[in-house]
């Protein structure tokens, strides 16, 4: 294509921004994530008091599943007297009576200083 019949960049940006305004949807969280993230956030720093005391967490965001029989959450945390911050995928289930269950399946830390990855403290 010759430069004469290429789009500006500010033409395929605000393109963009159009498209993405179409559908807001596409990112935000519903209410019921929002509403599960906040009781995850609260469940998670009572247990975490007593099993990895310094434990703080900061941020948890959830993905309920299409079913609506699950979620996929992320916490992020910080643990300062490790020196650490990371963040933990929990798994979220609920049984027919609308119990749910959590379990943290996986976790990353780094360095609060560095940013470079360790393995995460107990």
């Amino acid at each position: 294509m010759s430069p004469a019949r290429r789009p500006a960049p500010r033409v395929l940006l605000g393109a963009l921004a159009a498209a993405l305004l179409l559908v807001p949807g596409a990112f935000a969280a519903t209410p019921n994530e929002i509403g599960l993230a906040k009781d995850l956030k609260k469940d998670m720093q009572r247990t975490y008091t007593t099993k990895a005391p310094g434990t703080k967490f900061t941020t948890v965001t959830c993905k309920i599943n299409k079913a609506q029989t699950g979620a996929r959450c992320v916490a992020q945390f910080t643990r300062t007297s490790k020196g650490v911050k990371g963040r933990y995928v929990v798994s979220v289930t609920a049984d027919g009576a609308g119990n749910a269950q959590w379990s943290a399946t996986s976790a990353s830390c780094t360095r609060l200083k560095t940013g470079a990855k360790v393995k995460c403290p107990v």
